[in-house]
């Protein structure tokens, strides 16, 4: 928690930047005399999840209070607009349009997810909309984006870091990667630990695959947690790199019943209220 609360303020902190160097660059908020000046925040702030939500923006909200008690920017407060992209990739866009053709908004933070970020990309690409992500880690986020921003590690680089840990740290020579071909974090993730470990001489024992928008999901997963078990009996499957944020919420798995007390499952970026 301490950790997700030190990011947040980092990328409100970047936030706060980008509209300082909009006022030198450009002075646009100061033609008029309107004497606010405004920040959007997006991602998913409602239902269950609706909790760490209002962490999100009691986080943000903290440090906007610090900067306009000390005059704001040139004497100009800062107003947080909140939206609610429910992690949706289609409400992300919908939210989106909404951003850059009915807010006032200069810099937007969020989205939380690559999936959902990808899509709002391209909007605030062509809306001229900088926006910084703290979260999401899909290396095409920024990928021929100028006016996409992460103060987060991407894909690659936690794939490749993983593949190194796994094999020079750990030890293990094999492994094996479930995934959802569906989902652009979730590929990316498992093709830079694929190709890393294989270039250090391991071995990639299976590619589990699922997809989240196939009609037999629920049945993929339940078939994925037989062979997993199968192959956790006679160890032929090496280390698990588990890499999906969804893979645990989808199925409903207790992953206690597949992993031993050697920890035999690593996974990413995942939080401790996803899967502790």
């Amino acid at each position: 928690m301490r950790i997700r609360k030190a990011l947040l303020f980092s990328v409100a902190t970047v936030g706060i930047l980008l509209l300082v160097l909009l006022i030198l660059i450009y002075g646009i908020p100061f033609r008029s005399e309107q004497p606010v000046l405004y920040l959007a925040l997006v991602g998913l702030l409602s239902g269950v999840y609706a909790q760490q939500g209002q962490t999100i923006i009691n986080s943000v909200q903290l440090y906007l209070d610090q900067v306009n008690a000390a005059r704001g920017i040139r004497g100009k407060q800062i107003q947080l607009l909140v939206f609610d992209d429910q992690n949706n990739p289609d409400r992300a866009v919908v939210k989106t349009k909404e951003i850059a053709k009915q807010s006032q908004a200069l810099v937007v933070l969020g989205h939380k997810l690559s999936s959902t970020s990808l899509p709002a990309g391209e909007i605030y690409k062509q809306s001229r909309i900088p926006a910084i992500t703290a979260t999401a880690t899909s290396d095409d986020i920024t990928k021929e984006n100028d006016w996409y921003f992460r103060v987060i590690f991407t894909n690659s680089a936690q794939g490749t870091f993983l593949a190194h840990h796994v094999k020079q740290i750990m030890g293990y020579d094999t492994a094996s990667i479930i995934y959802d071909v569906a989902d652009n974090y979730s590929t990316s993730l498992a093709r830079a630990f694929e190709s890393t470990f294989a270039d250090l001489k391991g071995e990639i024992k299976h590619l589990w695959t699922y997809n989240t928008k196939a009609a037999d999901l629920e049945e993929r997963i339940a078939t994925l947690i037989k062979e997993i078990k199968a192959r956790e009996e006679d160890r032929s499957a090496g280390i698990i790199f588990l890499a999906s944020h969804l893979f645990y919420r989808v199925s409903g798995v207790d992953f206690s019943l597949t992993l031993d007390n050697r920890r035999r499952i690593v996974m990413a970026n995942l939080t401790g209220e996803t899967f502790a």
